[in-house]
């Protein structure tokens, strides 16, 4: 479907996470846009092309979170789903279509690596070749964490070894998961220390399994929680979880959404010889959440 702005400065990416790397070309694009008099758009797609080719991937942010995180830059989201027919395109058709699709496109904001076409055959270099000299395309370098280009799977890979200071470090935020809280077994509460149980979506990246300090946050406030991730194996759970006990007296959350961010890893999952060594630990837990979150 043709966009019919008046001038449109466009960036283009999957933008999964909208990390600090992600940052910097939405930043660029709404910055040249204000120049050109244009409006800003990140051009992207709701599904990762990975997915059309059968190759899971766990997602940082689904579409709806992508664009709110977008649109608190200053740029609109222009999401559509990534199908064979685009995936064919030769990277000369991708240039035609995203002029047919943006008759008015002034300038376009790509990172280094940047690729597009069949096969990933484009690179940022072509992009700019094959548009110059109407349309201008500018490249930015790489931002980087601890010496390398901070990028959607670096986060993943942080997240799996549960590094959650490197993943906050990257991502310029706290990680975070959202659902609806749903009825579990209630044995957390049988304990005192009952827990609001979130079941991501299953294509959803999830830190390795644990305890963590988080922030529990439902509507606007803000609460300390420690989140377990994993199968609770002292009490014979099954299945992987996310399961947070909030640190303060709330009201009943049961069907409400609750989003938690990650904050620190404090232990692995373990199993305890009884339901009271794990109350015991539990404690601990929570003191040491309290601790690590009242820090400055």
């Amino acid at each position: 479907m043709q966009q019919t702005h008046k001038n449109t400065t466009l960036t283009l990416g999957m933008f999964d996470g909208v990390h600090k790397g992600h940052a910097a070309l939405l930043q660029r694009a709404a910055e040249i846009a204000h120049t050109q008099n244009a409006t800003p758009i990140a051009f992207t797609f709701t599904n990762h092309p990975q997915e059309l080719f059968n190759k899971p991937l766990q997602r940082l942010t689904n579409t709806a979170e992508r664009r709110e995180l977008i649109e608190k830059q200053g740029v609109h989201t222009d999401a559509i789903p990534f199908t064979n027919e685009i995936a064919a395109f030769t990277p000369k058709t991708f240039t035609q279509f995203l002029q047919e699709r943006y008759p008015n496109l002034q300038s376009i904001v790509v990172g280094y690596n940047y690729t597009f076409g069949a096969r990933a055959g484009g690179t940022a270099q072509m992009l700019q070749t094959l548009l110059a000299p109407r349309i201008k395309v500018e490249i930015l370098p790489p931002v980087t964490h601890e010496g390398e280009p901070v990028s959607s799977s670096r986060i993943r890979e942080a997240l799996a070894r549960a590094d959650i200071a490197a993943a906050t470090a990257m991502l310029g935020r706290y990680y975070n998961l959202s659902g609806t809280v749903q009825t579990g077994r209630q044995i957390g509460r049988s304990m005192g220390f009952p827990t609001a149980n979130l079941h991501p979506e299953p294509t959803r990246a999830l830190p390795r399994d644990g305890v963590y300090a988080t922030l529990a946050v439902w509507g606007s406030e803000a609460y300390p929680a420690i989140t377990n991730v994993g199968h609770n194996p002292t009490v014979g759970g099954q299945t992987r979880k996310v399961e947070t006990h909030i640190l303060e007296e709330i009201p009943d959350l049961y069907n409400r959404e609750l989003t938690i961010f990650f904050c620190a890893y404090l232990r692995p999952e373990q199993k305890f010889p009884s339901k009271s060594a794990l109350s015991a630990q539990l404690e601990r837990d929570a003191d040491n959440a309290l601790r690590i979150l009242e820090e400055p």
